[in-house]
C-alpha cells in the first residue's frame, strides 16, 4: 500500500481550465481505485477546482479529508485556512494557521507510538484541529456515502461538470455547524404537547382502563410475532393482546398476564391457567415473555452521552471535565422526562472501549483496549449517580466474542450494559477508518447469548445490546437477530446529518429493518439544525434510547 504523503507532490500539473472535465474524471477515478497517496493528490486538484468555482463547503471537505490522511503540508493548511476565511469561518481560519505554524515541531517521527490514537466515532466528523491526532481517518458519514458519491459522479462528469457538483453538494449535506450548539438548558419546551405514541383500539382501551394504566401502561406501537393472529400492541409495561381464539384482551408484563374472566379482571403467572380458560389457546401460548418486570425497557427512556474520556474529538464524553459534562448530561435527560412524563428517564454514560485504531498495534488487532483503571473510574461516576454505564466496543479485527470477554467482570454488574459498532469490524485485509465495517447476525447473536448466560448465571436483570448502523452493509442477516426476555436489542441509527436525512435513515433501519427496541444518535457540533425531543417523539417508533456525541 503507497504510504500517505507528508508533503503534496510538486510535480503534478496544474489544473488547466480548458480541460477541467477531463481532469475532474480522471481523479474521481483515482478516489476510486487509487492509491492513498493517489487519492490524496486526486482531493487536493479537486479542491483547487472546486475553489475556482467558489464551492467553498466541497474544497474544505476534500482539504479536510487530506489533513485527515496524514498530510502534513503547510501549503495545505494555507488553503483550508483560505477557504475558512471565504466562509466567514475567521476562528477556524485562525486556528488552522496556528496548526500550520507548528507542523516542523509535528511532523517529526521519533517512532515511537502514542498510547492512544482514537479513530472518529461512528459517522463523526473531523475533530476541531486543536485536539487532532494524527494519522485519524476520514469521517464516518463521508465513507459511508463515498462509493455510492463517487460512482454517480463518474458517471455525470463525463457529460457535465455541473452534475458532479450537485452529487458533491449532496454528499456532505450541510455538515458543518459554524458553532457548537450546546444542549437546552433544564426548561424543556411546554407550549406543544409530545404527540401520541399510538392509539389502542377501543376494545383494548377500555380493558386498559379496567386493568388500570398505572399496570398496563401507556401504548408505544403496534407489535406482532411472525405467523401470529393476534392483534398485538406494546406498552410503557408489557405488551396487551387481543386474542385470536376469543376475541379476548390480555396483558403481559413478561411475567404475569392479566385477562377479564367471569368474574372481571383476573391476573395470574404466565405459566398458570385458570379453568374457565379455552383448552387450546395459541393466542395465549404465544404470550412469550419478551418484557420482564425487571427490564428496563420500555419502562423508561435512556438518554446517553458517548465518547471517550481521553479524546475529544470522539463524542461530547470527552469535551470537558467530568462534573461539568455529567451535569450537561443530566440537564439533556431532564428535558426529555419534561417532554414525555409517561417514560422516566435515566442517564447512561457510554464509553468506547476498545477503541479502534489507525495502527494494528502489538497484536495486529487494530484495536486499543482501555485499562481497568479507567473503566472503574467511568463505572464509578454511572454507579454514584445511578446511570448506566454501556461499554461501546469497537473490534478492529478482532472479535465480538474475544473483545467481550475482558468486560464480563463489569458486565456482571446490574448497571453495566453493552454496545457493538459494526463499523469498525473489519476483515483481515481492511483498516479501520478507511472502510465501512461490517457484522453479521451470528457476531451479534453471539453477544446475545453471552449476555444471556451472563443474566441466568448471575440473576441479572435483563441486560441491553445496543448495535450501531447507518448503513445496510453495516448489519447483515439482521433480521436473524435474536433477542429474548433476558437481552433487549437496540437497533441504533448512527450517523449525522440534517433532519429530513436522519429521518429517512431511521425510518430504514429502525422502522422498515426493526429488530427489538429504538435508538438515535445525535450530533451537538454537526447535526445542522439539532433535532429536538419533540421531533424525536414524533418519530414511528419514538426511540427508547438517545444518544448524543
Amino acid at each position: 500500500m503507497a504510504p500517505v504523503p507528508t508533503i503534496l507532490p510538486q510535480s503534478v500539473e496544474p489544473l488547466d481550465a480548458a480541460d477541467e472535465d477531463a481532469k475532474s474524471e480522471q481523479y474521481l477515478t483515482l478516489l476510486q481505485h487509487g492509491s492513498r497517496a493517489e487519492k490524496v493528490v486526486a482531493r487536493e486538484r479537486l479542491g483547487r477546482l472546486f475553489e475556482r468555482r467558489g464551492m467553498f463547503d466541497e474544497a474544505a471537505e476534500l482539504y479536510e479529508r487530506n489533513i485527515l490522511a496524514g498530510v502534513r503540508d503547510p501549503n495545505l493548511y494555507v488553503r483550508l485556512a483560505s477557504v475558512y476565511r471565504r466562509q466567514g469561518r475567521e476562528d477556524l481560519s485562525a486556528e488552522v494557521l496556528q496548526e500550520a505554524a507548528r507542523l516542523p515541531a509535528e511532523s517529526r517521527s521519533d517512532g515511537v507510538e502514542p498510547a492512544l490514537r482514537p479513530l472518529p466515532g461512528a459517522g463523526s466528523p473531523p475533530p476541531r484541529y486543536e485536539s487532532l491526532m494524527a494519522p485519524p481517518p476520514r469521517p464516518a458519514w463521508e465513507r459511508a456515502t463515498r462509493t455510492l458519491v463517487g460512482t454517480a459522479m463518474l458517471l455525470a462528469c463525463v457529460a457535465l461538470l455541473g452534475a458532479v457538483v450537485l452529487v458533491v453538494r449532496w454528499a456532505v449535506f450541510d455538515r458543518r455547524a459554524d458553532a457548537v450548539q450546546a444542549p437546552p438548558a433544564a426548561a424543556a419546551p411546554t407550549a406543544t404537547p409530545a404527540p401520541p405514541r399510538c392509539q389502542l383500539p377501543d376494545q383494548l382501551a377500555r380493558f386498559q382502563a379496567e386493568v388500570g394504566v398505572d399496570v398496563v401502561g401507556e401504548c408505544v406501537e403496534a407489535s406482532s410475532l411472525p405467523e401470529s393472529p393476534e392483534v398485538r400492541f406494546r406498552t410503557t409495561r408489557g405488551e396487551v393482546i387481543q386474542r385470536a381464539a376469543d376475541s379476548q384482551p390480555a396483558f403481559t408484563d413478561g411475567a404475569v398476564t392479566w385477562l377479564r374472566g367471569p368474574s372481571g379482571i383476573r391476573s395470574r403467572l404466565n405459566g398458570d391457567r385458570y379453568s374457565w380458560e379455552p383448552r387450546e389457546d395459541p393466542a395465549l401460548a404465544s404470550l412469550l415473555p419478551r418484557t420482564r418486570p425487571d427490564a428496563l425497557l420500555p419502562r423508561n427512556r435512556i438518554v446517553s452521552y458517548y465518547g471517550n474520556t481521553l479524546a475529544s474529538g470522539m463524542g461530547v464524553l470527552g469535551e470537558g471535565p467530568p462534573d461539568q459534562i455529567l451535569a450537561r448530561l443530566q440537564r439533556q435527560a431532564d428535558v426529555y422526562a419534561a417532554a414525555d412524563p409517561s417514560r422516566p428517564v435515566i442517564p447512561a454514560i457510554q464509553f468506547i472501549t476498545p477503541v479502534a485504531q489507525a495502527l494494528p498495534g502489538a497484536d495486529g488487532m487494530y484495536r486499543l483496549r482501555m485499562d481497568d483503571a479507567l473503566i472503574e473510574e467511568v463505572a464509578s461516576w454511572a454507579e454514584q449517580r445511578g446511570y448506566l454505564l454501556i461499554l461501546d466496543v469497537q473490534i478492529g479485527r478482532s472479535s465480538v466474542q474475544a473483545e467481550i470477554a475482558p468486560l464480563l467482570k463489569y458486565l456482571e454488574r446490574p448497571y453495566v450494559q453493552l454496545a457493538l459498532d459494526p463499523e469498525f469490524s473489519m476483515p483481515p485485509d481492511e483498516e479501520p477508518g478507511q472502510e465501512i465495517g461490517t457484522m453479521d447476525a451470528a457476531a451479534i447473536n453471539s453477544a446475545i447469548d453471552t449476555l444471556n448466560d451472563l443474566v441466568v448465571e448471575k440473576r441479572l436483570p435483563p441486560k441491553i445490546l445496543v448495535v450501531h448502523r447507518f448503513l445496510d452493509s453495516m448489519v447483515t442477516n439482521y433480521q436473524d437477530i435474536r433477542p429474548n426476555p433476558r437481552v433487549q436489542v437496540v437497533m441504533d441509527m448512527d450517523g449525522f446529518g440534517n433532519p429530513a436525512t436522519k429521518i429517512a435513515k431511521y425510518d430504514r433501519h429502525v422502522g422498515e429493518q426493526r429488530v427489538d427496541f429504538a435508538g438515535i444518535k445525535l450530533f451537538y457540533n454537526h447535526d445542522k439544525p439539532l433535532m429536538t425531543p419533540k421531533d424525536l417523539l414524533a418519530l414511528d417508533p419514538p426511540p427508547d434510547i438517545v444518544s448524543y456525541q
